[in-house]
């Protein structure tokens, strides 16, 4: 799954220095951004569930709040027009890791994610 409309080409980053920003510490400007950082930090615990209880739709279930999370991100924060360089790239970061956390809990569940949003 790409990043929302070729966001990391338009942001100038190649996809090794986006992907490395999520390594560093980011830094939490608004309620959006926290709110995704912790619904994306659910996905381990949520996998080990559904591994132990087998029931795969609470991954279903944990998906819909990643989601969520990242369409108010991009309501309420900017992304390309962000105040400062490091906040755009924190904020791409985050959508790339959004976008392969989706993809991948897509594909668990026999489902392929789009390449674009």
């Amino acid at each position: 799954m790409h990043v929302p409309g070729g966001l990391r080409q338009r942001a100038g980053r190649s996809a090794s220095a986006a992907g490395a920003q999520v390594g560093r510490r980011l830094r939490i400007r608004g309620w959006a951004e926290r709110a995704l950082i912790l619904a994306l930090d659910g996905f381990g615990a949520v996998l080990e569930d559904v591994a132990d209880t087998l029931e795969p739709h609470r991954l279903c279930t944990y998906l819909y709040e990643p989601a969520k999370a990242f369409s108010d991100l991009w309501q309420y924060c900017p992304i390309l027009t962000a105040e400062d360089a490091a906040v755009r790239g924190n904020r791409v970061a985050l959508a790339r890791l959004t976008g392969r956390t989706l993809a991948r809990g897509l594909g668990l569940l026999g489902i392929e994610a789009p390449r674009r949003l």
